[in-house]
C-alpha cells in the first residue's frame, strides 16, 4: 500500500491519507466478515478471495482453520488480470 500511497501522494498528500484509511477501513470489515468478497473468478479456488475498491482489487486468502485473514495483494484493474 506504501506504493499507492506514494503515488497519490505525489499530486496530493491529503488524497493519499484519506484514500489509504478508507482501503484500511474496507479491509478492516473482513475481522467480522471473512468470507464477504468474492471468489477471485479466475482463481476458483474458495480460499482465495477479493474486496472490490475501484480501482483496486483486495485479493487475500482466509484460512478457516485458524480464522486468518491474510491480504495478498492490491491490485490497480489497470494492470489486467489479477497476479498472485
Amino acid at each position: 500500500m506504501g506504493d499507492i500511497a506514494r503515488y497519490i501522494g505525489k499530486s496530493s498528500p491529503i488524497t493519499a491519507e484519506r484514500f489509504c484509511l478508507r482501503l484500511i477501513e474496507r479491509v478492516e470489515t473482513l475481522d467480522e466478515f471473512p468470507q464477504m468478497g468474492r471468489v477471485v473468478p479466475e482463481k476458483k479456488r474458495d480460499s482465495l478471495r477479493e474486496l472490490i475498491f475501484p480501482p483496486f482489487r483486495i485479493a487475500y486468502e482466509y484460512h478457516s482453520e485458524s480464522h486468518l485473514v491474510e491480504i495478498l495483494t492490491v491490485w490497480h484493474s489497470a494492470r489486467g488480470s489479477l497476479e498472485i
